[in-house]
Order: structure tokens, then C-alpha cells, then sequence
């Protein structure tokens, strides 16, 4: 009865290592010479082709017209997100630009108002489809483009960088347009001072003695 157990107990044995001899065998073949594990960079090649770009562009629309005119200025440093199969997000340039790699789906994309140029301000180009968030269909390897974003904000909020010519402009003009007017308030009280100071030297008891040139300017 033992010799018939042990029997038993040597026939499971040498199956369950001859079922593991082709596993085995598979396994070295797929790691093996022939077949060298995926690296990072191939894995990243992989992705580029299954992914496309996607770009964008956002603009301070001055007078809020919702289009972008030619003395409007790019809004830079303004936080663009984009939701997909994972969460991205970029940052405008100088330029008001932005371009992301995303894997290929639809993706909403979205304008903070949080931020850079962009802090405090509204949306103007939503009816034209540049809204502040928007639906994307990106196709792999190809290129995808969200419609521009105008965002209306006070000059306070742009930044000096982007300030521009056009401000400046508007500065000085209102400078002049003020100096002007204290000009003129200047000149109102200096008649005013001269005409009460005559009607007080009438008054007086010399007024009469104020002569130039032999006439009488008091009288």
C-alpha cells in the first residue's frame, strides 16, 4: 500500500513538470533574444502614433465683441485643462497659444478665469463656439484645434507684459484730456479772483486815486 502511494505521489509529480516544460519554454521565447521585453522610448512611439496634438488659442477681447480685432492682446499665463482618458493641463505663452499630446478620444477642454490674463474675467466668443469649455475630437497623429477663446477683463487685470501700445495710448490721451481741464478750471478761478479783487479796490476809499495813463479804470 506505501509502495502504491509513492507510485501515485511520482506519477503527479513528473505530469505537473511536464505540463511546466512548455510553459516555460513559451516564457523564455517571449523574453528571449528573438523577442526583447518593450522598452520606455518604444512605448512612448506607441503612443505618439495612437495620439494626436491639440492647440488652442485665448485673446483679451477689449471692447467684448466677441471677436478678435486688431488691437486686441493675447492672454498669457491662463490655465487650460483637458479631460480625457486622463486630465492634462497646460499653460497659455506669450502669445495667448497652447498645444498638447492627447490620446485619441474626445476631450473636453477648459479656460480658467482663475488665472494670468484670464483671472476675473467672462467669456465673449461662446455663441461662435469658444466657450470657456469646450468638446474635441482628437484623432491619432493627426491635428486638432479648439476654437479661440475671447476673455473680456479690466485693465487692471492684464498684465504689464501685455499691456501694450493701445493702453498707453489711452493712458496719455486721458492724461491730456485731464491736464486740459485743469487748465481751463485754473484759468475760470484766476477771472474770478481778478473780478472780486476790482470790485474790492472799488470799494475802497483809494479806488478813486487809480489812475493809468490818465484814465480812471475804477469808475
Amino acid at each position: 500500500m506505501r509502495n502504491k502511494n509513492k507510485l501515485l505521489l511520482f506519477s503527479s509529480v513528473a505530469s505537473a513538470g511536464l505540463l511546466l516544460l512548455p510553459l516555460t519554454a513559451i516564457a523564455q521565447q517571449a523574453s528571449g533574444p528573438e523577442n526583447p521585453p518593450i522598452t520606455v522610448e518604444e512605448q512612448n512611439q506607441a503612443f505618439s502614433l495612437a495620439a494626436g496634438s491639440l492647440s488652442g488659442h485665448v485673446f483679451i477681447d477689449k471692447n467684448g465683441n466677441g471677436e478678435e480685432d486688431e488691437d486686441d492682446l493675447p492672454a498669457k499665463g491662463c490655465t487650460i485643462t483637458v479631460q480625457g482618458s486622463q486630465s492634462n493641463s497646460e499653460t497659455t505663452d506669450d502669445n495667448g497659444d497652447y498645444v498638447t499630446q492627447e490620446a485619441a478620444g474626445n476631450v473636453s477642454v477648459t479656460v480658467s478665469l482663475q488665472d494670468g490674463d484670464c483671472k476675473g474675467g467672462k467669456v465673449t466668443t461662446a455663441s461662435a463656439g469658444g466657450g470657456a469649455t469646450q468638446s474635441i475630437t482628437v484623432t491619432g497623429g493627426g491635428s486638432a484645434f479648439a476654437e479661440p477663446v475671447g476673455v473680456q477683463v479690466g485693465k487692471a487685470t492684464a498684465s504689464s507684459n501685455n499691456s501694450g501700445n493701445a493702453d498707453d495710448e489711452d493712458e496719455e490721451e486721458l492724461a491730456d484730456t485731464a491736464s486740459e481741464g485743469f487748465k481751463a478750471i485754473a484759468l475760470a478761478l484766476g477771472v474770478l479772483v481778478l473780478m472780486g479783487a476790482l470790485q474790492l479796490m472799488k470799494k475802497t476809499a483809494f479806488a478813486s486815486k487809480i489812475r493809468i495813463g490818465g484814465v480812471n479804470l475804477l469808475k
